[in-house]
């Protein structure tokens, strides 16, 4: 019975949160195309992110068909069994590149969130952690799908060729994972620096910093990923259907979270569509285009004091987007 609710709980959950993933994705491209009438680029990135989540829904739904959450053995039919294995290799490295996808995207959405309050240090450090994010899932990729040679052996013992020490698989799991968790926990602290120094309201600044902060949870599915690839004992090839179940659920909740929660914040447009209040102000913020080289890189506006008279502080067009409806071009 356990080994049944298993594989529901693997479809179950790749198709609740990937609703979600499909729901909120293209309410962000609606809120972009329809309200803002302009995608940036990372729209574009969690988008491919959000395909890919799906693609790797698809090959888990296919893994557990056939037999993920099973143990190996009980897997008779000796189609079933490659299949079952071939497809539970597959779908994690689709899962990494959607993670990646998404992650990248959320520090495009930094950066046009720093505006010209970016330091060089600032942005060098969060692409600093997104090149070696980068680097790491890369290898993690290469190591799944390169793990035996040929790669066929991974679903086909009985074939000649080589495997690596499954220590090699373990450690190219855990590492890259850490760094992931460690990424999460960083994306969700950073906005929060940023936009305590913004002359907005603490209430405000409360709110977004929350809005911002919500990959704290895919953080949280990270390190109890790392958890059972320890207990589950991730480089156990001789029953991987069984070895790699709980990480299987793990990964998926991870991938569309991150999604789900970078998507968040760029939907305040089109909720205010909806239930701003009869006669409020669209411009909340009265901003003033700043005329240097930085503001037409960066979308920054300045923010003017309550009497309107002195530069208070630098605001962004990201900034911008999640409380207003308009942008720089309609000001």
């Amino acid at each position: 019975m356990a080994e049944i609710n298993r594989q529901a709980a693997l479809i179950g959950l790749s198709w609740g949160l990937g609703a979600l993933v499909i729901i909120f994705s293209g309410a962000r491209l609606w809120a972009r195309t329809m309200i803002k009438v302009q995608a940036s680029w990372d729209d574009i990135f969690m988008t491919l992110a959000a395909v890919f989540a799906i693609l790797c829904s698809v090959f888990v739904t296919i893994a557990a068909h056939y037999g993920l959450g099973k143990r190996i053995d009980t897997i008779t039919d000796s189609y079933y069994r490659e299949e079952a294995m071939k497809y539970t290799v597959i779908a994690p490295t689709v899962s990494i590149v959607s993670s990646t996808l998404s992650k990248i995207s959320i520090l495009i959405f930094l950066t046009r969130l720093m505006g010209i309050a970016a330091t060089r240090r600032h942005l060098i450090c969060l692409w600093t952690l997104g090149a070696i994010l980068f680097i790491l899932n890369l290898l993690a990729i290469i190591i799944i799908l390169r793990f035996c040679s040929p790669i066929e052996k991974q679903w086909k013992p009985e074939i000649e060729g080589k495997c690596l020490s499954p220590a090699v698989n373990f450690y190219t799991g855990v590492i890259p994972s850490a760094y992931t968790a460690f990424m999460d926990i960083v994306l969700a602290i950073f906005p929060s620096l940023i936009i305590a120094k913004l002359n907005i309201n603490r209430k405000m600044k409360i709110g977004l910093s929350c809005l911002m902060g919500g990959s704290i949870f895919a953080a949280g599915a990270t390190i109890v990923k790392i958890y059972f690839m320890q207990a589950d004992n991730l480089g156990d090839h001789h029953d991987i259907t069984r070895s790699w179940a709980n990480i299987s659920i793990l990964y998926i909740c991870e991938m569309n979270v991150i999604i789900i929660v970078g998507t968040i914040p760029t939907l305040w447009p089109a909720i205010r569509l909806f239930v701003r209040r009869k006669g409020e102000n669209s411009d909340n913020y009265n901003c003033y285009q700043i005329p240097s080289e930085a503001s037409e890189r960066t979308g920054a506006f300045e923010l003017p004091d309550k009497r309107g008279s002195k530069v208070a502080g630098p605001a962004t067009r990201a900034l911008q987007d999640l409380d207003n409806m308009r942008t720089l071009r309609d000001a």
